[in-house]
């Protein structure tokens, strides 16, 4: 059994149907802009079979990833910024193009030499080239990954696990080293000495295809706001969400509550509740009390079911998933 004959018995799909959707790829994409960032997105034929590429990467590949801190079981935001608690110096790095500097010959590297295991799991089989030739045509759009597509992040974590490994090596027990998706935060109790160690990962990125934008490279130490990956660190090392954010959800939540009965604004405003939760929940249920006295949340006996109405329009307890 190919590749191919295990993703078409998963997905109940024709190995007609599959070979024509490798081959018209570049068809099946959509681009727009969203925050200032191009994302190439599949059609949701392309997109479900990358969502399987996704979960045969997760279960068939054995690569140790302690240092990739998005996309993976169990990672965020939140772990990222944790990480990097203790430390009183910083160094933040952003990798150029990222999902576009994997390309298709990288992607192709990553998936030489795999395994998978056949409807019988007892048996495990060797991609053969076709079946390589296959992976990469699914997973690539016009020469390297796309940055909407559900697998990339996999495919580029794994790509990134050696260079993780080596960087966190070379920089030693002195330094903590964590990497989500493009970027790098590398942090310390002593001072970072930022231009010898830029170089060093400058250096080791070129090597692997990837380029710094140092443009956005930062440095900065004691009497400094400690911000990761959106994220602040206050002096005791705990996570806050910054006055900004802070003021942009009391804002929002005031208005969905009380003037606007958007649907989609009612649906970001849940988001970034959840966030807040993860971040600072002491802060998210002083929100939840304050703001159970504003309008829509009196009468619906909260502000998550208030929310959660204006979103769904339906009653918290009438949702399928909420028993």
């Amino acid at each position: 059994m190919s590749i191919a004959d295990r993703i078409c018995f998963d997905l109940g799909m024709t190995n007609h149907q599959l070979l024509d959707l490798a081959c018209s790829t570049t068809d099946k994409y959509h681009c727009f802009s969203a925050g200032g960032r191009k994302i190439v997105a599949p059609q949701p034929d392309l997109k479900l079979v990358q969502c399987w590429i996704s979960d045969y990467i997760n279960t068939e590949f054995d690569i140790d990833l302690p240092y990739a801190t998005a996309y993976e079981k169990g990672s965020s935001v939140c772990r990222n910024a944790g990480l990097h608690a203790k430390s009183s110096h910083f160094l933040l790095l952003d990798i150029c193009h990222f999902f576009e500097s994997c390309t298709q010959q990288i992607v192709r590297n990553f998936f030489s030499g795999g395994t998978y295991r056949s409807t019988n799991a007892e048996f495990r089989s060797r991609l053969t080239a076709d079946d390589v030739d296959l992976l990469v045509a699914l997973s690539c759009y016009r020469g390297s990954l796309a940055t909407g597509s559900p697998c990339s992040p996999f495919i580029a974590n794994r790509i990134m696990a050696s260079f993780d490994h080596e960087i966190a090596a070379r920089l030693g027990e002195r330094f903590v080293y964590s990497r989500y998706s493009d970027d790098i935060c590398i942090s310390s109790t002593e001072w970072i000495d930022s231009a010898e160690i830029s170089a060093i990962v400058d250096d080791r990125l070129k090597q692997k295809g990837f380029d710094l934008n140092k443009d956005k490279t930062r440095c900065f130490g004691r009497g400094h706001l400690r911000k990761i990956t959106g994220i602040y660190l206050d002096h005791d090392g705990v996570l806050r969400l910054g006055p900004k954010r802070k003021a942009e959800l009391r804002r929002s939540l005031y208005q969905v509550l009380m003037r606007e009965r958007d649907r989609n604004h009612a649906h970001r405003v849940l988001g970034h509740l959840s966030f807040c939760k993860q971040v600072e929940p002491d802060y998210y249920n002083a929100l939840l009390a304050k703001y159970a006295s504003y309008g829509k949340a009196v009468s619906c006996g909260g502000v998550m079911p208030a929310l959660v109405e204006l979103a769904y329009g339906k009653l918290l307890g009438d949702l399928p998933w909420v028993t």
